[in-house]
C-alpha cells in the first residue's frame, strides 16, 4: 500500500510517500508482534510526515520599496498654475501667467483648451517662450502669433489673433 500526504506549506508544496507495505514485510505482521509492528511502521510514517511538516519555513524577506515622489513642479515668476486655476485634468507645472483673465476654458480628459481675450494673447505667448522649457517642454515651433510644444506626454499650441487666444493640449 502505497500512502501520500501533501504538506502546504506556502511557498511549497512537499509530498511525502511512504511504502507502508514493504515496510510492514520487513517486520513479522503475524499475531501481538504483527499488531505493534503495522503500529511501530505507521508511526514512523507519521513522524517521517510530521517532521517534514514541522521544519521551520525560511524568514520571508521584507521587500523595502524604492518609490521616489515626483518632483513639485516650480512655478515661473508672474505665473499661476492651470490646476490652481481648476483645470483639474491639466498636466502638473503647466502655467501661464497670473495676470492673464481666461475667458472660457474646457477641463476634459486628455484635453485642456483655454480662451483668452486678444490683449491678454501677447502676455500668454511671451510668457510661454521665457517659460515652456523650465516646465519640461521642447518648443517645436514658434513665430510672432503662435507656439507648438511637446513632451513626452504631452503636446501643447498656442495661437492668437487680435479678437481672441487659445491655448490647447491634448495628452499622448
Amino acid at each position: 500500500m502505497l500512502g501520500s500526504r501533501v504538506l502546504n506549506s506556502g511557498w511549497r508544496t512537499t509530498v511525502m510517500r511512504v511504502n507502508i507495505s514493504r515496510a510492514t514485510q520487513a517486520l513479522d505482521m503475524s499475531g501481538v508482534g504483527g499488531v505493534i509492528g503495522r503500529a511501530l511502521v505507521a508511526a514512523v510514517a507519521l513522524v517521517a510526515v510530521g517532521g517534514c511538516a514541522a521544519s521551520p519555513l525560511p524568514a520571508p524577506t521584507p521587500s523595502v520599496s524604492q518609490t521616489t515622489a515626483a518632483p513639485t513642479p516650480t512655478l515661473p515668476p508672474g505665473g499661476i498654475f492651470l490646476t490652481d486655476l481648476k483645470f483639474t485634468n491639466a498636466p502638473a507645472g503647466f502655467s501661464i501667467p497670473a495676470r492673464t483673465q481666461p475667458m472660457h476654458g474646457y477641463n476634459i480628459p486628455d484635453i485642456i483648451d483655454v480662451i483668452f481675450t486678444g490683449s491678454d494673447g501677447p502676455i500668454v505667448h511671451d510668457y510661454l517662450v521665457a517659460n515652456l522649457v523650465s516646465m519640461g517642454y521642447t518648443i517645436t515651433a514658434t513665430s510672432s502669433d503662435s507656439i507648438v510644444w511637446s513632451n513626452d506626454s504631452w503636446d501643447g499650441a498656442f495661437t492668437m489673433t487680435a479678437d481672441r487666444a487659445g491655448l490647447t493640449l491634448r495628452h499622448r
